[in-house]
């Protein structure tokens, strides 16, 4: 059973090891979606705050860097979106746009802050069971392949995503959302 620990009572160790689900590190480098709840970034910045402090270690994996410009470059487009006619497609209109290129030079030094922040893990694809993620998924695939990763490198996860909770995995996770802490 995952055991959930509460972000405001947890204390870093320096033994410890940490990875960012991608919501956190949405929270936590939001600059262009000034629209997310401040409170949650400046919790989950709070906590990153005292990892880093503890000595800690904080993972970041290429699935979470992929999932994270995908969400930012998701949100810019939608934004672009507004006002265009439904023929506007992502793909066709908005990446062959000066706003996409103007989004990702944006996006660059947020990666360049991150990649100075986490330390790089390697997944070892060709020595995890995939097969064993797919026996039994009841999450998003990427967050079932998050869990194993996690369970693979003793790695506790900070989320704010209820969907951990219902997994039947050691995993550790740390968070501040209520649902999860009851």
């Amino acid at each position: 059973m995952v055991s959930v620990y509460d972000l405001k009572t947890y204390k870093p160790k320096s033994t410890d090891k940490f990875l960012f689900d991608t919501n956190i590190l949405v929270f936590l480098y939001n600059s262009l979606n000034p629209d997310l709840s401040e409170t949650k970034s400046e919790v989950y910045s709070n906590f990153m705050a005292e990892i880093v402090k503890s000595g800690a270690t904080i993972y970041l994996t290429s699935l979470n860097l992929a999932e994270f410009v995908n969400v930012l470059i998701s949100r810019e487009y939608n934004i672009k979106k507004q006002g265009k006619d439904d023929s506007y497609q992502k793909k066709r209109d908005f990446r062959n746009s000066d706003d996409y290129t103007y989004a990702i030079e944006q996006i660059k030094p947020i990666i360049r802050r991150m990649l100075s922040t986490f330390t790089k893990l390697s997944d070892n694809f060709e020595e995890l069971a995939i097969e064993n993620l797919t026996n039994d998924i009841k999450i998003d695939f990427n967050d079932e392949y998050f869990n194993y990763l996690c369970n693979y490198n003793d790695i506790k996860i900070i989320t704010d995503d209820v969907d951990y909770s219902l997994l039947n995995s050691p995993l550790e996770v740390i968070t501040a959302n209520k649902k999860m802490l009851i």
